[in-house]
């Protein structure tokens, strides 16, 4: 129980709530250490156990004090993970799951009780594939464009024409096609090769064809027809 950590030193033992300084600034709490001190952390009640699960470092059971609301536990408890969404909080209390939607007013106001389980949501992400360099998830941003999103993952400057052959592939099933797509969370932009993307890729129409007459070449020297 980080909010009733004692500090004995000799006779005398103080108590000191971490949650009151570090989530309201209470700079009473931050005691100094001096030699000769033992600190001890009272073990948590069952009663005031939680569980914690989803986007956060290390998930698990959790501790909180009495009439200690969500918004406290959740800057308190744990470290978010790069990918953690604080609009995406969600309760299950007595099987019946309450969504908060990034409802901080609510996530003020609500108070936690024994057994609850929080569950932190996911950054949903654009996931982009096909004819790119850099082929792979990147975090969903609302107003991102298609092309944006190409360009991050390293869509070639040679292939401008493939970008009308650009699908978007949807959660709910549907596609659209090419860049001028509104964005959803979660959707994969694919990009497909084209004839001359795979037939010639990075190289020069002149470059293919020099290459192509030196074959010719070699293969009528090896035949003696030169």
């Amino acid at each position: 129980r980080d909010f009733a950590v004692e500090v004995r030193h000799h006779s005398k033992t103080d108590v000191v709530d971490l949650i009151a300084f570090y989530v309201h600034g209470d700079v009473s709490q931050n005691f100094q250490i001096f030699d000769e001190i033992s600190i001890f952390v009272p073990r948590g009640r069952e009663e005031n156990l939680i569980s914690v699960q989803g986007a956060i470092i290390d998930p698990g059971n959790y501790t909180f004090r009495d009439g200690q609301s969500l918004y406290d536990f959740l800057n308190t408890k744990f470290y978010w993970a790069d990918n953690s969404d604080f609009f995406q909080i969600s309760v299950n209390r007595n099987n019946q799951t309450i969504d908060f939607s990034g409802d901080i007013s609510a996530i003020r106001d609500f108070t936690l009780k024994g057994r609850d389980i929080v569950t932190v949501g996911y950054i949903d992400e654009i996931f982009v594939d096909g004819n790119v360099n850099y082929p792979g998830s990147y975090p969903f941003v609302s107003g991102l464009s298609v092309r944006d999103y190409l360009a991050y993952a390293g869509f070639g400057k040679n292939y401008k024409k493939d970008v009308r052959r650009v699908r978007v592939f949807h959660l709910d099933g549907t596609i659209d096609k090419g860049d001028n797509v509104i964005l959803q969370r979660g959707d994969v932009i694919f990009v497909p090769r084209s004839f001359r993307s795979w037939f010639i890729g990075n190289s020069s129409v002149l470059s293919v064809l020099t290459s192509f007459a030196s074959l010719t070449l070699t293969v009528l020297a090896i035949n003696g027809k030169l």
